[in-house]
């Protein structure tokens, strides 16, 4: 019988799922499971049993959360995701995955991770990391006082994102890589793992989070009224004029070191304050494994 632990979220989705429905749904499934609660500090250390999966019940915080843990203790239980919560990025990237193989439930598939060095010690990402507007902007709604209602409103997000990018400066950046320097002002510095920033925006089409490479995401300054578009069609819907230029300058990379005078960071869903030292990133191929559902 499949061991299984659930690291369980009871916040996710505003705390709608109990932790007793989330156990009946996977016990219901003839699944040997456990259930800890991340709200309980000593919870990392059901990573240390003998499991065959280890379930996450919750959003993407929750999966990074346990993916750190993990790469910390330098463990690969593969990782099965119950999304509770408000974006599901990770989960949704693995729901097209399954769904453009046409099958594949049950199935590990490799997860590319970043390696994060020039921080007080190693950190990692899975989804992204980035400068200026985006954390800002998270920043932003974390101080709101309905920022769960305002989290599931597409339409308040966008006015909220708009709003902000008149008024906002961004600061001198540098980044270096394989073999070139890029020096400038920009609106938003993102490095990608997966195709969507925040809610659900598809900032990186192109992405694949097992093909070994990031996708970098620059919106240049004088792109402002261009990316006030984009972010209308992104989080909204809506066509996208064929003569209308992309106003996101996007490069793939495996490394890349960044150093910008924004303190404004972030790693995932993660707002750090930034000092503005040099950071060091690199892809591990597929240094975690997910279990398509």
């Amino acid at each position: 019988m499949d061991r299984s632990e659930i690291i369980y979220n009871p916040t996710a989705g505003e705390g709608e799922h109990t932790a007793e429905s989330v156990l009946a749904h996977f016990t219901a499934q003839g699944m040997n499971v456990t259930l800890r609660p991340t709200d309980d500090p000593k919870w990392p250390e059901s990573l240390d049993r003998p499991l065959d999966s280890i379930i996450i019940a919750g959003g993407d915080g929750t999966v990074h959360k346990v993916a750190e843990e993990l790469l910390e203790r330098n463990q690969n239980h593969p990782l099965k995701v119950h999304p509770l919560g408000t974006a599901n990025n990770i989960a949704k990237v693995l729901e097209g995955i399954q769904g453009d193989r046409q099958s594949g439930a049950g199935e590990n598939f490799p997860f590319d991770v970043g390696e994060i060095k020039g921080l007080d010690g190693n950190r990692f990402f899975i989804e992204s990391l980035g400068f200026g507007l985006f954390p800002s902007f998270v920043k932003a709604i974390k101080n709101e006082d309905e920022k769960e209602r305002i989290k599931r409103d597409k339409g308040e997000l966008l006015k909220m994102f708009l709003g902000m990018i008149d008024g906002f400066e961004p600061k001198k950046t540098r980044i270096q890589m394989e073999g070139f320097t890029i020096k400038g002002k920009f609106l938003l510095v993102e490095l990608l793992n997966i195709n969507y920033l925040g809610p659900n925006m598809e900032l990186s089409p192109g992405s694949a989070p097992n093909d070994g490479y990031f996708e970098l995401c620059l919106v240049p300054i004088a792109m402002k009224e261009g990316f006030k578009a984009f972010l209308n069609r992104a989080m909204l819907g809506g066509e996208d004029p064929a003569d209308r230029p992309d106003p996101i300058l996007r490069l793939p990379c495996k490394a890349i070191t960044i150093r910008s005078k924004d303190p404004n960071f972030h790693i995932d869903d993660g707002i750090l304050d930034h000092s503005g030292q040099r950071i060091k990133v690199k892809v591990l191929k597929g240094r975690l494994n997910f279990i398509l559902s």
